[in-house]
C-alpha cells in the first residue's frame, strides 16, 4: 500500500511541476509574437485576447491546473 501511495504522489509531483515549471519562468511567449522583430506580422490586442482564450491562459491557475490534470 506504501508503495502505490508513493507512485501516487510522484505522479502528482511530477504532473505538478511539469505545469508550474513553464508558467514561473520569467518572460512570456506570447509577448515574443508582439514583438515587431520576433514576428513578421505584430498581433493586435483582440488576436491576442483570442489566443489567451483558446489556450485558457486567460483563466485563474487553478482552473488551468483542473484542466491539465
Amino acid at each position: 500500500m506504501q508503495r502505490i501511495a508513493q507512485f501516487l504522489f510522484t505522479v502528482w509531483l511530477v504532473l505538478t511541476l511539469n505545469f508550474l515549471l513553464p508558467r514561473l519562468m520569467p518572460g512570456n511567449p506570447l509577448a515574443d509574437l508582439d514583438n515587431p522583430q520576433g514576428s513578421p506580422v505584430p498581433l493586435s490586442q483582440e488576436a491576442r485576447a483570442r489566443i489567451l482564450a483558446y489556450y485558457g491562459l486567460d483563466r485563474p491557475l487553478a482552473a488551468q491546473y483542473q484542466d491539465y490534470v
